[in-house]
């Protein structure tokens, strides 16, 4: 895999869209593991909404922005690797009692974005992180709408989690978020 930004190394593939690409890459300096999201000239604009996303997310259940470049031919993110299981991933040895710990630790994440007036807009199970230590982690914001904004979204992201209101061109809601962990529920 080529094509990486100066100081990564080892790249494991871990996804690639339309918009671009994202890989988990060793950083020569300082010295540690990170997901890299490197976007392709049309992603640029979605990447640059992302990082803005993360950064007023900072301390939340995301990943920590670590360094990004968005002006290159190849605009890209560093954050932090969240280390778990995509709720997707989930055994079907899990019990029961399990499985309800892992959706209500998902519903205190989406409370926490929707505390800091933020709709995910595309909370997948792919986008949510099972931790080790029984935390939810939530992932990839190039979809969400931006804070406070009453632009209606294209409608794009995971369809078995797509709510009637957005379907139908509703603004941006909480409870679209809602209806998806109703749907991983």
């Amino acid at each position: 895999m080529s094509g990486l930004p100066r100081g990564f190394t080892a790249p494991v593939a871990l996804g690639h869209g339309a918009e671009g690409r994202t890989v988990l890459c060793w950083q020569k300096e300082p010295g540690r593991w990170v997901v890299l999201k490197i976007a392709t000239s049309a992603g640029a604009a979605r990447l640059r909404h992302e990082a803005q996303i993360l950064g007023l997310l900072a301390g939340g259940p995301v990943p920590a922005l670590l360094g990004q470049d968005l002006s290159g031919r190849q605009p890209w993110l560093a954050m932090t690797w969240i280390d778990g299981m995509p709720l997707d991933d989930i055994p079907a040895a899990i019990g029961l009692p399990e499985r309800r710990a892992i959706v209500l630790q998902a519903c205190l994440a989406a409370a926490r974005l929707h505390g800091a007036r933020m709709v995910h807009g595309d909370l997948s199970a792919a986008n949510l992180i099972a931790r080790p230590h029984g935390e939810v982690g939530v992932v990839d914001f190039g979809l969400s709408p931006p804070p406070g904004s009453s632009e209606v979204p294209s409608i794009e992201g995971a369809w078995e989690i797509l709510p009637p209101e957005r379907l139908q061109g509703g603004p941006p809601d909480p409870r679209w978020d809602v209806f998806a962990l109703g749907v991983i529920g």
